[in-house]
């Protein structure tokens, strides 16, 4: 049975970007890390394909050059957490340090 989490982006042009990603397949944060990425990539594709534009290098570059981190919270915080809730995966080029759960980034409606 799929294990089913979503997966936001925040703090870039990609801002508001998500994907939801079966856990089932994935063994820790870098795998889910990089297949956002490679979704984000595959997005991109279908818009260029969609809109005939060859131009999309810009775009190609700032995913590759993304760094995602989904800051006080670790692969089994994910595993347990409430279905409803969504990570944020932030893009910025520090890690942070949290000390307490108030602190997480992660929103659930």
């Amino acid at each position: 049975m799929p294990y089913i989490k979503r997966f936001c982006i925040s703090g870039s042009a990609f801002w508001g970007w998500h994907t939801d990603i079966d856990l089932d397949d994935m063994d820790n944060m870098e795998d889910i890390i990089q297949i956002v990425k490679q979704r984000l990539k595959a997005w991109v594709d279908v818009a260029a394909r969609a809109t005939q534009q060859d131009d999309m290098h810009g775009l190609y570059k700032a995913i590759e050059d993304l760094t995602l981190n989904c800051h006080g919270v670790t692969f089994g915080d994910i595993l347990v957490s409430d279905p409803e809730t969504i990570f944020y995966l932030c893009h910025c080029d520090h890690d942070h340090s949290f000390s307490s759960d108030a602190d997480l980034d992660t929103h659930t409606d």
